[in-house]
């Protein structure tokens, strides 16, 4: 079964309107996309990685000076941009936004081709559902705009739409080589950003495979390139970044993974994700479907699956799930108009469904946002114009993107305390559970980084300090003494619910 852009077949007339009406949406969801981006501003995590990328540009080395939690492709990601934005006029969040929607366009508008070359494309559907589906890709992200899985996402439609021509591939009408190639590499980006993810690209590939009864689609020149990726990734990484697996895993292993949301805050994630397939399995039931959906759903499904295994739950994690199950509803949700599927009671409650599957997300990314409190910002401003600046807390908001728009800097191992703070929560939390060997290894790092953190504000003297509000961590600092010597060089500058700005020199009023 298929899809439609809604034009071919009609008249000559509704043609030209369905044009029309197709030009004016998209450019619509782009002004609105703007828009949004503006508000929320540029995401934490890519924040980060720029003043990552600014570090490693002065000769710091990463996973030596520098100790980040991912894997290099994540920086090789965004490195290139800026540098580029370097050479122009153009700073690096305004560089890496143009290519987030660069990565839209191209992953969009090759999806469209495949889809109409594949036969993916019927004659008689409803002329919002390519709108609909750039939607998912320019409004849905909101506050997670040209994160690694924003970008990786828009990427992988292609493969999506492969994989949907593979399931009814015949000998008179097979995948060229070409698109297979270029799909496979666009589509290994998902893989590379987080390996866990490649279970969105092997669930559609077993469902294939068993829908088919053969093995050979297993073995397709777009798999075959995934491995390759993957593999030459892997290699170099390990030639590259041999301190990754030497210095980072253990820590990721120790300190990160087991640091799980609590099993009670699942409800609310799970919710919107449910909603959001909702549409495409209320028309499964009643029959077959466009392989194109149930290729996005099940790659949703996979999705899914890697987010509750990485246990984080975060909005950006959540994404890529969301908007590959709202491909597959918005492709029912033309099915069940095109084809008078059930009453006009079961089609209302199909779009409601739809529509709140889109809003929340987009509602809770406008509303978190990525951006500083404003007085928070005029009150650095007005004490420093370029401040060494350090944090205390767990969170990697408490220091970007505050330091890039206070033209800070930032030069602590750590994005944040994560590290310090996993150690500490899970002796505290999980102490019974420990073997003795990890007690041991958490406490010595724990000291080791109470150490490390204490010497790294009396030898570097940062600033401005940012000290996370309501938190275990913070309370536990603040019963070691030498960090309360720190903190009494200190004055309180200005605070909000969340955080505390203390400042080294005397507070000067400004004029």
């Amino acid at each position: 079964m298929t899809i439609s852009t809604g034009i071919s077949g009609a008249t000559s007339d509704s043609r030209a309107k369905s044009r029309l009406l197709i030009i004016l949406s998209i450019a619509a969801i782009s002004a609105v996309s703007v828009m949004l981006t503006s508000r929320t501003g540029t995401v934490t995590d890519v924040s980060w990685i720029i003043g990552l990328i600014k570090r490693m540009e002065s000769g710091q080395r990463l996973y030596v000076d520098i100790m980040e939690t991912n894997p290099p492709f994540s920086i090789w990601l965004y490195y290139p941009i800026v540098k580029a934005a370097n050479w122009s006029s153009v700073t690096p969040e305004l560089a890496i936004a143009i290519c987030a929607y660069c990565a839209v366009i191209f992953g969009f508008g090759l999806t469209v081709l495949i889809a109409h070359r594949g036969g993916l494309v019927a004659t008689q559907a409803r002329w919002w559902v390519w709108p609909a589906i750039l939607a998912t890709l320019l409004l849905l992200p909101a506050g997670a705009f040209a994160q690694r899985e924003h970008i990786g996402t828009a990427l992988l439609l292609p493969l999506l739409a492969v994989m949907a021509w593979r399931h009814g591939e015949m000998d008179r009408n097979r995948v060229s080589v070409s698109l297979a190639v270029i799909a496979g590499i666009a589509g290994s980006v998902m893989i590379v950003v987080k390996p866990h993810w490649a279970l969105a690209i092997a669930l559609p590939v077993f469902y294939t495979a068993l829908s088919r009864r053969s093995l050979r689609v297993i073995f397709t020149i777009e798999n075959f390139i995934i491995g390759a990726v993957a593999l030459t990734y892997l290699a170099s990484v390990i030639i590259i970044h041999p301190q990754f697996f030497q210095t980072m895993y253990p820590m990721l292993r120790d300190l990160y993974l087991p640091i799980r949301i609590e099993n009670s805050a699942w409800l609310p994630i799970a919710t919107p994700f449910v909603v959001a397939l909702s549409v495409w399995a209320l028309r499964r039931i009643k029959g077959p479907i466009s392989s194109f959906a149930d290729i996005s759903a099940i790659a949703a499904v996979g999705f899914f699956i890697a987010l509750m295994i990485l246990g984080k739950g975060w909005s950006y994690h959540r994404y890529p799930s969301t908007a590959a199950a709202l491909i597959a509803s918005i492709i029912a949700l033309d099915e069940i108009f095109r084809i008078q599927a059930g009453k006009g009671l079961y089609r209302f409650g199909c779009v409601v469904l739809a529509g709140l599957a889109f809003a929340r997300p987009i509602y809770q990314g406008v509303a978190q946002g990525n951006k500083v409190d404003s007085p928070l910002l005029h009150a650095v401003r007005s004490q420093h114009p370029a401040p060494l600046i350090g944090t205390v807390g767990a969170d990697i908001g408490l220091a970007y993107p505050f330091v890039r728009q206070v033209n800070g800097r930032f030069d602590s191992a750590y994005c944040s305390d994560w590290a310090g703070a996993h150690a500490f929560l899970r002796l505290r939390r999980a102490n019974a559970s420990l073997t003795d060997a990890e007690k041991r290894r958490l406490n010595s790092f724990l000291a080791d980084y109470m150490v490390m953190k204490i010497d790294e504000f009396h030898t570097r003297r940062p600033d401005i300090i940012i000290v996370q509000k309501s938190s275990a961590w913070v309370e536990f600092l603040y019963e070691q003494a030498g960090f309360r010597q720190v903190m009494a060089d200190y004055q309180l500058l200005a605070e909000n619910q969340d955080v505390s700005i203390w400042n080294r020199a005397p507070v000067v009023d400004p004029i």
